[in-house]
């Protein structure tokens, strides 16, 4: 598999999120180190995370895929 890894601002414009989702998500720990995000060192002891694209973008298919498994109440057609 071939890992695309972005910026905050690059996963943003991908994904159609804003930065503070990411960050929100991260805190609450929806979004796993390693996998989701990592820290990286750009120009000597800056540290700056970077995001999985592709991770987070099957993230979000599988919650919108479950939230509609049968539990949550659902519009029905006129």
């Amino acid at each position: 598999m071939n890992e695309q890894w972005a910026t905050a601002k690059e996963a943003c414009e991908t994904l159609n999120l804003s930065k503070r989702t990411l960050i929100r998500w991260r805190k609450q720990g929806k979004l796993i180190p390693g996998i989701h995000y990592k820290h990286v060192r750009m120009r000597g002891l800056i540290f700056h995370i970077v995001y999985n694209v592709e991770a987070i973008a099957r993230k979000i298919d599988h919650y919108a895929v479950n939230e509609f498994d049968g539990n949550e109440p659902r519009a029905h057609a006129p």
